[in-house]
Order: C-alpha cells, then structure tokens, then sequence
C-alpha cells in the first residue's frame, strides 16, 4: 500500500478547510502547497472551483508519479514519515487513473465542465442509475446550482465512502455550499 499525494486535492482542501462556513475545526487542515503546482485543468479543479475559467474546455484526470527531488519541500518533509510508500503525482497527458474514475463519473464531470463554462448544461441521468458515489456527489451538486435541488443531499446519510478522501472533502465541499444558502435563507426575514 501507498501513500499518495496529489497536489491538486491538498490544494483544495486546504481552501475548503481554510475558507468553510461549517468546518471550523473539525477536519484538521492539510500542508499548505503553493498553486504554482497546480495544472490549469485538473478534474479535481474542476470539482471545486468555483470560478472555473471559461476557456479552459477540457480536463486532464490522468497522473504521473513525480521524482523525490521534484516534490515541494514542505510535501517531501511530510513524506519522509512514510519514505518507502509515499509517491507524488502529478497531472499528465498519459499516465494513471489513480481515482479509478469511471465512465458514470466522466459523463458527469463532462457536464459539470459544460455548467462551469455557460451553466446551461442538462441532467440527463437519473440520481439512481449513477453507479459511482463521485457521479452522484457531482449530480447532487448540479441539481442544487441549477434548481436549489436539495433533496440527495443529506447530513445524516452521507453519499460518500468514509475511505475515499476525494469524496470525502468534495461531500463537504457541497455540504458547506448548501449551508451558506440555507443561512442567507434563513437571515433574508431578519
């Protein structure tokens, strides 16, 4: 077993846990990495950025394990508490599907890209016919930007899997959205 480290999803959790409306102490914040280590596109990006450039029309969800001498300083410190199992990957054009995404979760982060660029995409897809939690997670979240559809997003069942930290911080992520509308709901009769 390896420890991976993608510094794309450190990135983003490092902003979610940092800039959260809920989570103010409940997840401990990951190292700080500088976004000059980060691809444009990344699917990852494209999960969490909110202010996704609208020329970028593509993303890029393959990746290439980094060399050590490569790897930022303060992520190489962290390594060095597991040296023979820790691996930095890097976004590239050939490489690996480390995410194991499948064709459910690229037919919905096609259509994320599509709202990140006009926001006129159409669901075509039913919440039950989606095989994987990341595909569900990204309806959910397209359900509610497009139609303040909240109904599959729930605080007591969660959708992803407790092992699966991509999932884990994109849930919260939406979860936290969520939260700050239902709020500006709720001070709008103040």
């Amino acid at each position: 077993m390896s420890n991976i480290i993608i510094p794309e999803l450190l990135y983003y959790a490092e902003n979610y846990v940092i800039n959260s409306f809920v989570n103010k102490t409940k997840i401990p914040q990951p190292p700080t990495i500088s976004s000059v280590y980060l691809s444009d596109n990344s699917f990852i990006r494209l999960l969490f950025d909110e202010d996704w450039p609208q020329e970028f029309d593509s993303y890029k969800y393959l990746f290439t394990a980094e060399s050590l001498a490569s790897v930022p300083e303060t992520i190489r410190r962290r390594m060095m508490v597991y040296p023979s199992t820790s691996k930095y990957f890097i976004i590239s054009d050939d490489g690996l599907n480390v995410f194991n995404l499948q064709e459910d979760d690229f037919h919905m982060l096609d259509l994320l890209l599509e709202y990140r660029i006009d926001s006129t995409c159409v669901i075509d897809v039913e919440f039950e016919d989606l095989s994987t939690n990341l595909s569900k997670l990204i309806y959910s979240y397209l359900k509610f930007k497009q139609e303040e559809n909240i109904y599959h997003i729930d605080t007591i069942e969660t959708i992803s899997d407790d092992f699966q930290i991509l999932e884990n911080f994109y849930e919260a992520f939406i979860l936290d959205i969520v939260f700050e509308y239902l709020s500006d709901l709720g001070l709008e009769g103040d």
